[in-house]
């Protein structure tokens, strides 16, 4: 399975059946305005992750990418990590809903 995940990166493509679908035609090109991207991410996006299950509070994370819910939604593919009190941190890798993504402020 790596192997043809890192065959397919080298290609440009992604093996059928890894990860979400593109969205259809006539669909939305991003999420909301106002959360965390409103365009594609094009590697990756700094964001504050906001509440997740298990791990209440306001973490620093990485938005990779978007996908539609379901619902109609959108939900973000998020990399962040957190302090579990173990003596290291924590990574965790999660699909989170948007309203649980904020955007950085711009750089000035």
């Amino acid at each position: 399975m790596i192997t043809r995940r890192i065959e397919a990166a080298r290609a440009g493509t992604r093996p059928a059946g890894d990860g979400p679908a593109d969205p259809p035609p006539g669909a939305a090109p991003g999420p909301p305005a106002g959360t965390a991207s409103a365009q594609p991410v094009d590697g990756g996006r700094h964001c504050w992750v906001i509440d997740p299950v298990g791990v209440p509070g306001r973490w620093p994370g990485l938005l990779t990418q978007w996908r539609r819910t379901p619902a109609g939604g959108w939900c973000g593919l998020v990399m962040f990590s957190v302090d579990l009190g173990i003596g290291v941190p924590v990574l965790i890798q999660a699909w989170l809903d948007a309203d649980q993504l904020e955007a950085l402020p711009p750089e000035r």
